[in-house]
């Protein structure tokens, strides 16, 4: 099945993906689920479901900078606030066979 980002967005999501660069070793995979990967976003209504696998050994300052990427979007794009990212660690995948 391919899903299509709503053109709406695509921004988001771009700027999203292009400030996580500096961080991306650390991350497994950043995935799109829920009602956009199922292609029943309702532009009004939906969050923007996101699970992003992290790996490796984060530093405070990782931390710091992950969450003034999200600030800064809030800042940038007013659907960010509908933005909802899971962080899961590799390793928790790991013990439950799922990886």
């Amino acid at each position: 099945m391919e899903t299509r980002i709503p053109v709406s967005l695509q921004p988001l999501i771009s700027a999203y993906l292009s400030a996580l660069e500096p961080l991306h070793t650390h991350f497994y995979g950043i995935y799109i689920h829920g009602s956009l990967a199922l292609d029943a976003f309702e532009e009004q209504a939906s969050d923007i479901d996101i699970v992003a696998i992290m790996q490796g050994e984060w530093t405070s300052y990782d931390l710091v900078q992950f969450k003034a990427i999200h600030i800064q979007l809030l800042q940038g794009y007013a659907l960010s606030k509908r933005l909802d990212v899971l962080t899961i660690p590799l390793c928790d995948l790991r013990k439950h066979g799922m990886a």
